[in-house]
């Protein structure tokens, strides 16, 4: 993340701790390896928030060899980063879509053929989007039907 503005490594900081499961990851630490203070904040809230904060620090800190596949990298690391793995699964598991893009300029295509090209490029926009709205939410076209 060396090539991010602060701005930008906060918005991503503050996304992946949205991610993160609330109950940390089930690890053996002897009690003597828990400083006091955090022994004070046992409680069920304090205690992830530790985890969450320790396990995203150790991340950012580590070094990453930028030859390494990003699949790579985090099946060797899942035992280091558990809670991470999971959102690293979470993240790179949305499949992209095209399918939004060529239905739009399918239907731009219906509109603007050679019988129809007097149309300004606004009244297509404003045609293509409305289609999409109303694919996308029918109960809107319903509401203004009545």
């Amino acid at each position: 993340m060396t090539n991010f503005t602060k701005v930008e490594k906060s918005r991503a900081t503050s996304f992946v701790n949205q991610l993160l499961p609330c109950e940390p990851a089930e690890t053996t630490v002897e009690d003597a390896d828990i400083p006091d203070f955090i022994k004070e904040m046992n409680d069920e809230a304090g205690a992830t928030t530790v985890v969450k904060n320790c396990e995203l620090k150790r991340y950012l800190s580590d070094d990453v060899i930028y030859s390494e596949s990003v699949e790579n990298y985090w099946r060797r690391r899942k035992l280091d980063f558990p809670c991470l793995f999971e959102v690293a699964a979470k993240v790179f598991s949305i499949v992209p879509s095209e399918s939004a893009c060529e239905t739009t300029f399918s239907l731009a295509g219906h509109l603007l053929d050679k019988r129809r090209n007097r149309l300004q490029h606004e009244t297509v926009e404003k045609i293509v989007v409305g289609c999409q709205l109303a694919t996308k939410y029918p109960e809107w076209v319903e509401d203004l039907q009545e």
